[in-house]
C-alpha cells in the first residue's frame, strides 16, 4: 500500500514572505534610520551650542548624539539586510562593532569619563583619536552597522565560517 504525501499549497504563504510584507517592514526601518539621523543631527546641534555658551562638555548630549548616530547604522543594516527567515548570529561580528567602538571609549578615557577625575590619563592615551565630529559620527554608524551584519539566514553557508 502506497501512500503520496499531499505537498503544501502554494498560497498558504505566511505574511513575512510576502514580497509586499518585506517592502513595507523595510521601508518603516529606512525611515526610522533617517529619523535617527535627523534626531542625532539635533543633538549634536545642542551639544555644539552648549559647548559654546559653558565650554564644557556635556556628557549626556555627547551621548545621545553617538547613541542615535548607532541607532541609525543599527536600523539601516537591519533595512539592507532583513532576511525574513530563521535567523542565526555570528558573534565574531561583534569584533567588528568593538574595533569601531575603540577610538571612543579612548576618547572617554582620555577625558577622564571612564576614570575617577582625580586620576591623570597621560602617554598615548592622553592624545585622543578621531577627536573630530565627522569621524566620531562615522564610527557609531560603523558601529551600528557592524551589529547586523552579523545576522545570517539559518542554513545558508556563512562567509567565513568552518563548515
Amino acid at each position: 500500500m502506497a501512500a503520496d504525501a499531499v505537498p503544501a499549497s502554494p498560497s498558504r504563504t505566511g505574511l513575512s514572505e510576502a514580497w509586499w510584507f518585506r517592502l513595507v517592514v523595510r521601508t518603516i526601518l529606512a525611515l526610522l534610520a533617517l529619523w535617527a539621523v535627523y534626531f542625532a543631527d539635533r543633538r549634536w546641534g545642542a551639544f555644539q551650542q552648549h559647548y559654546l555658551l559653558n565650554y564644557r562638555m556635556d556628557v549626556w548630549l555627547w551621548l545621545s548624539w553617538i547613541g542615535c548616530s548607532a541607532a541609525a547604522g543599527l536600523l539601516f543594516g537591519l533595512a539592507a539586510w532583513l532576511p525574513f527567515a530563521r535567523v542565526g548570529y555570528l558573534w565574531s561580528q561583534l569584533l567588528l562593532a568593538a574595533l569601531a567602538a575603540l577610538p571612543i571609549a579612548h576618547l572617554w578615557l582620555a577625558f577622564g569619563y571612564l576614570l575617577p577625575r582625580h586620576h591623570e590619563v597621560s602617554g598615548w592615551l592622553a592624545k585622543t583619536w578621531f577627536m573630530d565630529t565627522g569621524p566620531q559620527s562615522a564610527l557609531t554608524v560603523l558601529v551600528g552597522v557592524a551589529i547586523p551584519s552579523g545576522f545570517v539566514a539559518k542554513g545558508s553557508e556563512a562567509v567565513g565560517s568552518a563548515g
